[in-house]
């Protein structure tokens, strides 16, 4: 059916990482990565990459500042691009990504991310990420989506997708009150989400100190 999540071929779960502040790009593709790097290289070098900081950051840095990787192949692409753009985000080294409307079927239950989709982000994220500063950060958010299913805690949660299904349904007459306690909200996540990662960084930091 049109729009369902293809699981019948082996896809590849890839990075673009600036060397130089961290930030990561997560995407997926059936074909070769190297087909696709290929494609984000000319968009990048051309201007034309629809990912605006990205492109920002490349114009800056040029090709050497970035690192192109595939980091897992696997039928469930697609979910696992959706699960690390999430945990990303969610410990701020992320690029701003659209989600599109498979993040819809994952949050409704309507699509389960299956337990080999957690092993292969957990593996990664052990093989790549051992010695970095959010390796711990990493698992702990993953355990988080796995036992408590997926939400969107990140500061991207406010994203076209999710203010229109925000603002569905509200008369047009009231629509700029709307927006505007949208826009509050979103702020407020924002805070929040602030306030518990320096919380959360404190505890772990005590809890090896002792």
């Amino acid at each position: 059916m049109k729009g369902d999540i293809d699981f019948d071929k082996i896809g590849i779960v890839y990075s673009i990482k600036n060397k130089y502040n961290g930030s990561i790009y997560i995407g997926e593709t059936k074909r070769e990565k190297e087909t696709r790097f290929h494609e984000h290289h000319l968009a990048l070098i051309n201007g034309k990459e629809r990912n605006k900081q990205l492109q920002k950051e490349f114009s800056e840095l040029g090709i050497n500042g970035f690192e192109f990787q595939g980091i897992i192949e696997t039928k469930e692409h697609k979910l696992s691009e959706l699960v690390l753009i999430e945990l990303f985000s969610r410990i701020g080294i992320g690029y701003k990504q659209k989600r599109g409307d498979r993040i819809q079927k994952v949050i409704s239950g309507e699509v389960i991310i299956p337990e080999v989709v957690f092993q292969d982000i957990k593996t990664y994220i052990n093989q790549i990420h051992s010695e970095g500063d959010y390796h711990l950060q990493l698992l702990d958010e993953l355990k988080d989506i796995k036992e408590n299913g997926f939400q969107c805690k990140s500061d991207d949660i406010y994203n076209r997708e999710f203010k229109n299904l925000f603002l569905a349904g509200y008369n047009h007459k009231t629509r700029r009150v709307d927006e505007f306690r949208f826009k509050k909200a979103g702020k407020f996540e924002k805070k929040e989400q602030k306030i518990y990662m320096t919380l959360h960084s404190r505890k772990q930091r005590n809890y090896y100190l002792h």
